[in-house]
């Protein structure tokens, strides 16, 4: 089953800032969770919903929405900064 990915304007503009090299891994990834959201390495976080997945020293944060087969990317945030 594929999954369709909705990008907020707010992690658009994160994506933006990255590094050229962050943002192809960035990207690498986040076009993985079409195929499976649930993958190894995806924790569902502790406060709030949503799930993250790690990227090196980034975080890629988003909601999962079964019902429309639908994955919201929320925030794109480095480590430090995404759980604050």
């Amino acid at each position: 089953m594929r999954w369709r990915l909705n990008i907020t304007s707010h992690a658009k503009k994160e994506m933006r800032s990255l590094p050229d090299n962050v943002l192809q891994r960035v990207n690498s990834k986040i076009l993985q969770l079409e195929h499976n959201p649930f993958a190894m390495g995806v924790v569902k976080l502790k406060k709030g919903i949503g799930y993250r997945l790690r990227v090196g020293d980034w975080r890629v944060i988003y909601i999962i929405d079964s019902s429309k087969n639908m994955i919201t990317i929320i925030g794109i945030k480095h480590r430090g900064k995404a759980y604050k």
